[in-house]
């Protein structure tokens, strides 16, 4: 998984709560939606979490430019705003969209519903 949000601290503690599953492993963070084409064409990660406002180019221009690549990363978008919806993440090509206010729970629910439909998991050990 990519995860690209321009603060770093949301960023560092998203992967530290999503890591705590094994199936789990974050590739990279990035600052920024130009970074996060860029890495997601050379790394093209399974699931990428992206925020909707960042600097130099936004999450949903990023989710338009990978999907235009013809890259197969799945894209989640993240926004704080209550100005932007679910109508405007797929219109960008994303597979889901989550307010930062909802919990990391919901957060975990999306990322392995959009997961287990394209067999991006590996079986939980036993």
């Amino acid at each position: 998984m990519l995860i690209a949000d321009d603060h770093r601290l949301f960023a560092e503690s998203l992967r530290a709560s999503l890591c705590e599953d094994e199936r789990i492993d974050v590739v990279a963070i990035v600052d920024n939606g130009d970074d996060a084409v860029q890495l997601a064409s050379e790394l093209q990660p399974d699931l990428i979490l992206m925020d909707i406002r960042m600097p130099v180019l936004d999450g949903l221009e990023a989710t338009r430019r990978i999907r235009a690549a013809g890259l197969g990363s799945k894209v989640i978008l993240l926004t704080g705003t209550r100005a932007l919806n679910g109508a405007h993440a797929s219109a960008a090509g994303a597979n889901a969209f989550v307010r930062k206010e909802q919990s990391i729970d919901v957060l975990r629910e999306v990322f392995f519903e959009v997961a287990s439909l394209t067999g991006l998991l590996a079986p939980t050990p036993a």
